[in-house]
């Protein structure tokens, strides 16, 4: 997986280079998106594997999301930034007890 990393990095930076200011972030975001899932994986293994408690608490979070349409997702996203807005807002009335590297 390590391999892949570099691999998809290079790729990266390879379209990166190849676009210019003209190209398509759609191409970007992809080979970001799959950075992220291989990372994802890489401390999942790193962390004792699938049965791992980390794997778990990964799997509950992915399964707060299942089943959810675009809006809902779109109105959880809305909720979670005005969220960490009132808490990054001093005396905003937020929760200062708010586990803030969570949400992020």
């Amino acid at each position: 997986l390590q391999e892949l990393l570099v691999d998809i990095d290079a790729f990266r930076v390879l379209e990166k280079e190849a676009m210019g200011d003209n190209g398509n972030a759609t191409i970007i975001m992809y080979w970001d998106s799959l950075s992220i899932v291989v990372k994802d994986e890489i401390k999942i293994l790193q962390n004792g594997g699938d049965d791992s408690p980390y794997a778990k608490k990964i799997q509950d979070i992915k399964s707060l999301f299942d089943g959810q349409t675009r809006a809902d997702l779109m109105k959880m996203k809305d909720e979670v930034e005005a969220k960490l807005r009132k808490v990054a807002i001093p005396d905003s009335g937020g929760d200062v007890g708010i586990d803030k590297p969570y949400w992020l």
